[in-house]
């Protein structure tokens, strides 16, 4: 899916890294063209290593505000 132009890039955080977030979100987040996952938060650590381990995502955050 592409919904920029070829020189744009949108930078992106999600917040929750559960079940849905790992098995939906984030792989239909991934699979979009100009759209870049950089963040993740979670207040589970687990949840969160794991799935910035899965998906490369650069940081993570275990309080929301501060990735915001």
């Amino acid at each position: 899916m592409k919904f920029l132009n070829g020189s744009e890039r949108i930078n992106a955080g999600l917040i929750g890294c559960g079940k849905l977030a790992t098995s939906v979100h984030l792989p239909a987040m991934m699979g979009i063209e100009g759209l870049k996952v950089k963040a993740l938060s979670d207040v589970n650590e687990k949840n969160l290593t794991d799935a910035k381990r899965k998906f490369k995502v650069e940081y993570g955050y275990l309080d929301y505000k501060v990735m915001l």
